[in-house]
Order: C-alpha cells, then structure tokens, then sequence
C-alpha cells in the first residue's frame, strides 16, 4: 500500500497520465471526484485491489480524505500547507 502526494495540480495530472498507461492497479483522489468515486475507489485500496494511490493536495484540504492502512508515502512534492505534515 502505497500513497504518493501531489501538491501541485500539474504534478498530479502528469502523474495520473503516466500510471493510467503503464500502471493497471491505481487508484486517485483529487478535489473534483465525486463523493461516491473516493468510496469506490477507497474500496478498492483498503481490499488490496490496487497497489498505489495518487493523493492531491487539494483533495485532503476540501475533501478531507483520510486513508488507513498505507504503510509507504511517497512526497512527489512538499505541501504548501504546514499542517499536512
């Protein structure tokens, strides 16, 4: 279970880009997903159905997405804000 962080919106789209065509099992968080495709894609997570997750900033801030179970977090890049740390 690994979670990688994006801070920046570019740094997740290109990021997102490269795991949908090389990566089958990965799953995405970011501001403009609805409710129901964070549960889904939680789901799939939690029950080791995919391997990473590519975590946006901004997805922590407005959604307040909290992930249980990651033993390995990747920093693509440092948050803005302080209080993620």
């Amino acid at each position: 279970h690994t979670v990688i962080f994006c801070a920046s919106s570019f740094d997740f789209l290109r990021l997102k880009k490269h795991f949908k065509l090389n990566y089958s099992s990965v799953a995405f968080f970011s501001e403009d997903m609805d409710k129901s495709e964070i549960q889904k894609n939680r789901f799939k997570y939690e029950s080791g159905q995919t391997k990473f997750i590519l975590y946006s900033e901004r997805a922590h801030i407005s959604k307040k997405v909290y992930l249980r179970l990651a033993k390995n977090i990747v920093f693509y890049s440092l948050p803005e804000d302080p209080s993620i740390f």
